[in-house]
């Protein structure tokens, strides 16, 4: 696609793929989402990734 820029997800959005919850989903790091808006689910987030 050829953007460059920098992808925040939205407000705990990352929990709404198909397949994931609040504290686990690769898919969107796969993806190439370089920022969680993880506001009470980080610590949880930040492990498994």
């Amino acid at each position: 696609m050829g953007f460059n820029g920098f992808i925040v997800g939205d407000w705990n959005g990352h929990g709404q793929v198909p397949g994931c919850i609040n504290t686990d989903c690769p898919q969107s790091l796969n993806a190439g989402l370089d920022m969680y808006m993880a506001p009470d689910s980080w610590k949880g987030l930040y492990e498994v990734l």
